[in-house]
C-alpha cells in the first residue's frame, strides 16, 4: 500500500505544477479556477511615455535635409522632451501634441543639416529618446544617407564678340565643377557644343577649349550652346534605393547659351542697353529651423569670472538662473556652453535657442553623483543615466527594472503583465468543467489515469486484507 500511495502522491505533485488558474479577482476578491491566463493590470498615478514605431532604416538624400516625424504617447500632459545622443548632423525636436481620451500624443520630428557628400554612403546609428521629466523610453534609430549624381555646373559664360582688326581670334576655356568628376580638367567630364544661330564655324576641345581664328566670310551673330556631362556614380556605389531621391546615378549635364558676335570692326554702343532688371519683389521669407548639440561640461561659474574665461555679462545671466534653481552657492553655481545652428542657413539669429545656461556644478561629474550633468563628450538624458552612462530605464530595454511587475511590463508601463497561478489538488476537477473542448479531451486522459491508479490502489487494499486475514 505504501508503494501505492507514493505513487498517487507523484502524479498528483507533477500535475499540480502543471496546471495553471486565474488569480482572485482583484475586485470582488472570488477565486476562479480556470485553465485559462488573466491579465492583471499593476496601476501606476504615472505611466512611462512610449515611443511609437520608426522604420528601420530611415533613408536619406544627399544634398536633402532629413524631415522624419515619429510619435510617442504619455498617459499624462507631462510636457514630453525628445533628446537624441551625438547631434549633428541630425537633431530632434517637438513638432507638435494633441490629447484624445486617455492619451497625450506628441509628435517629435528627426531632421537633419544639408546633407552632403561627406555624409553620402554612410550609416549612422542614433538612440532617440523621450521624457516626461521622471520616466523614459528609448529607441535606436538607423539612418543611410543615399549618394546621388550632382549635375555639373559651368560658370557663365556671357556673350563674346570676334573684331577682325583686331586679328579675329576667339579663345575661351569653360569652366567646370563637379561634385564627383573634379573640374573640365579632370577627364571625367565630356564636352559638347551646338550652334543654335548661324553656321557651326569651330568646336570644342575635350576640355573644354574653344579656340577659332575668324574670317570675314564668318561676319554676323552666333548663337551658341554648351553642355558638360559628368559620368554619373560607378554602378557598385549606386544605392538600390537611389530612385527615392529621384534620381538614377546615371550622366548628368548642364548646359550654358551664350551669342557670338564677329564683326570688322569695334562697333558703337547701342543707345539701349540689351540689359533688364529683374525685380526680387519681397523675397521669400525663410523661416530658420535651429539644431543644437550637446551642452559642454559645466564649468564653475565665479572661477571662470576670475580667470577671465567667462565674461560679466555671461556671468550675470548665470548666476541669474542659479538663484531661480536654488545654486546660490558660489561652489555649486556653474554654467555651459552649446553651439546651435540654422539648418536652413537663414541668418536669421533673433530665434536662435539659448546658448548658455546655469547648471549645478560638481568638480567630478560622473554617472554616479546623483545629477542630471554633462561629462565624457555627451550629456545625461536623466539623472544618472543616458548619453555616456548607460542607458535609461525603459518600458522596451528587456529589463525588469524601474518598479515593474514584470519584464517592462507593470509598475509605471502602460504594458499589463500576465500573472499564473496554481488551483491546488481540490480545484483540479472544477477547472477540468470550465474548459473547452480539446482541453476536455484532456481531462478524460486524466480521469481515466486517476481511474487505474483508483483500481490498482483498490486490488492492494484488498490483496493487504486477505493477507491479514489469512
Amino acid at each position: 500500500m505504501k508503494k501505492g500511495m507514493l505513487v498517487f502522491v507523484f502524479f498528483i505533485i507533477f500535475f499540480s505544477l502543471d496546471v495553471y488558474a486565474n488569480l482572485p479577482d482583484i475586485i470582488t476578491g472570488k477565486a476562479t479556477s480556470q485553465l485559462t491566463n488573466v491579465s492583471i493590470t499593476i496601476t501606476s498615478s504615472n505611466t512611462a511615455p512610449v515611443l511609437g514605431s520608426i522604420s528601420s532604416p530611415i533613408f536619406a538624400c544627399e544634398s536633402i535635409s532629413l524631415s522624419y516625424l515619429f510619435n510617442a504617447t504619455d498617459n499624462l500632459d507631462n510636457n514630453l522632451s525628445f533628446g537624441i545622443d551625438s547631434p549633428d548632423p541630425f537633431y530632434v525636436q517637438t513638432y507638435s501634441s494633441m490629447s484624445n481620451s486617455t492619451n497625450v500624443i506628441y509628435t517629435g520630428e528627426f531632421y537633419s543639416i544639408l546633407l552632403t557628400k561627406s555624409n553620402a554612403g554612410k550609416n549612422y546609428s542614433r538612440t532617440l529618446s523621450v521624457s516626461d521629466g521622471s520616466l523614459s523610453d528609448s529607441k535606436q534609430v538607423n539612418v543611410s544617407v543615399i549618394e546621388i549624381n550632382n549635375a555639373p555646373v559651368i560658370a557663365t559664360i556671357g556673350d563674346k564678340s570676334v573684331v577682325l582688326n583686331n586679328g579675329g581670334n576667339f579663345y575661351y576655356k569653360v569652366n567646370v565643377t563637379d561634385t564627383e568628376g573634379g573640374n573640365q580638367d579632370s577627364g571625367n567630364i565630356s564636352f559638347n557644343m551646338t550652334f543654335i544661330s548661324g553656321n557651326a564655324i569651330f568646336n570644342i576641345s575635350s576640355v573644354g577649349v574653344m579656340n577659332y581664328t575668324a574670317a570675314s566670310a564668318d561676319i554676323g551673330s552666333y548663337g551658341i550652346r554648351v553642355c558638360a556631362t559628368d559620368l554619373g556614380i560607378p554602378i557598385s556605389r549606386r544605392h538600390p534605393n537611389i530612385s527615392l531621391c529621384g534620381q538614377t546615378g546615371e550622366n548628368q549635364s548642364d548646359c550654358e547659351s551664350f551669342t557670338l558676335t564677329i564683326s570688322q570692326t569695334v562697333s558703337s554702343p547701342s543707345s539701349s542697353s540689351s540689359s533688364s532688371s529683374i525685380s526680387s519683389g519681397t523675397g521669400i521669407s525663410c523661416e530658420p529651423k535651429w539644431g543644437c548639440n550637446d551642452w559642454g561640461v559645466c564649468q564653475n561659474a565665479r572661477a571662470s569670472l576670475q580667470s577671465g574665461v567667462l565674461s560679466g555679462e555671461d556671468y550675470r545671466i548665470a548666476d541669474a538662473y542659479c538663484i531661480l534653481n536654488g545654486w546660490e552657492d558660489e561652489k555649486t553655481c556653474g554654467y555651459q556652453y552649446r553651439g546651435c545652428l540654422d539648418v536652413r542657413s537663414c541668418k536669421n539669429n533673433l530665434t536662435r535657442p539659448l546658448q548658455l545656461q546655469a547648471c549645478y556644478y560638481t568638480e567630478n561629474p560622473s554617472c554616479s553623483d546623483g545629477i542630471k550633468n554633462c561629462h565624457s563628450g555627451f550629456c545625461e538624458f536623466l539623472v544618472d543615466c543616458g548619453g555616456s552612462c548607460g542607458a535609461c530605464p525603459s518600458c522596451s530595454d528587456g529589463r525588469q527594472n524601474q518598479g515593474e511587475a514584470g519584464i517592462d511590463c507593470g509598475g509605471p508601463c502602460p504594458d499589463v503583465c500576465i500573472a499564473f497561478a496554481s488551483p491546488g489538488v481540490g480545484g483540479i476537477f472544477d477547472a477540468f468543467k470550465s474548459i473547452n473542448k480539446m482541453t476536455a479531451a484532456v481531462t478524460g486522459i486524466v480521469l481515466s489515469i486517476f481511474s487505474v491508479l483508483f483500481i490498482v490502489l483498490a486490488i492492494k487494499l484488498m490483496r493487504v486484507m486477505k493477507l491479514n486475514k489469512g
